[in-house]
């Protein structure tokens, strides 16, 4: 997911959240510990949750699926549709999610981006100059 609109100041976690193979899940709120974090006070602590399936195809091949779970009180929007909450509901390339709320001016909306590999992915990022801010290296394991 990708936020529309970042502004200077914001921190990576605010601005970016991947999922891939190896981190196939990941958690939107408001608290810190959260995958994305969106300030906003309309936003729950533990908004929604994603996660990445894993679907078996013919020839032994692997695909993967993005799904997300509203958790929240205000809502989620996927392409400006509300949300049931409770449900997994499948996510697609180019979805837009939003939180939306009676008195917020500035709605947080976040796109989906599903590319085929990290390479595609830096890619795009090269495109959009002005939205990319350098993000955390991922912390190794400790055995």
């Amino acid at each position: 997911l990708r936020r529309i609109g970042v502004t200077p100041g914001m921190q990576p976690a605010e601005i970016e959240l991947q999922l891939a193979p190896w981190k196939t899940e990941g958690v939107i709120g408001r608290e810190d510990g959260c995958d994305l974090v969106i300030n906003s006070h309309h936003i729950s602590r533990y908004h929604a949750h994603l996660r990445l399936v894993t679907e078996g195809r013919p020839g032994g091949r692997e695909s993967y699926s993005l799904t997300i779970q509203d958790k929240s009180t205000n809502g989620l929007f996927i392409n400006d549709k509300r949300m049931a909450k409770g449900p997994m509901v499948p996510l697609h390339d180019k979805d837009m999610i939003s939180f939306e709320a009676a008195d917020i001016v500035n709605v947080p909306k976040f796109h989906v981006r599903r590319f085929r590999d990290s390479l595609q992915c830096e890619e795009e990022a090269k495109l959009r100059p002005a939205e990319k801010l350098p993000l955390a290296e991922p912390t190794p394991l400790e055995p």
